[in-house]
């Protein structure tokens, strides 16, 4: 079912999708995780504690980045399709343009 958005466009599918600062966090988090977790376990079996543990907190840390990245809200995006003229202006004031292909506009809801 094709519902009307802005006096002349129709969309055709929408979806959500993460943002750039959430895809980095899981990144960036996941990969701090493993790679402390794993010097981590070997520092402990050699004796150093103590550079264990600081270790082990920091992937702790990266554990909570992935979190926070993967609680990230998502970014609505909208593929629409121009029926007729259709004012950018008028689209831009309700939405951020992403990429205008021929009559296809790929759209995303403030």
């Amino acid at each position: 079912m094709m519902n009307e958005l802005v006096g002349g466009l129709i969309q055709m599918n929408s979806h959500m999708e993460q943002s750039g600062l959430a895809v980095f966090l899981l990144v960036i988090g996941v990969s701090i995780a493993l790679v402390c977790g794993i010097v981590s376990m070997y520092s402990f079996v050699d004796g150093d504690k103590k550079f264990a543990v600081f270790v082990m907190v920091l992937a702790v840390m990266g554990v909570i980045a992935a979190i926070v990245g993967a609680k990230l809200p998502r970014e609505q995006i909208i593929h629409a399709c121009a029926d007729g003229q259709v004012s950018l202006e008028q689209v831009a004031g309700r939405y951020d343009i992403i990429k205008i292909d021929g009559k296809e506009l790929t759209l995303k809801v403030r």
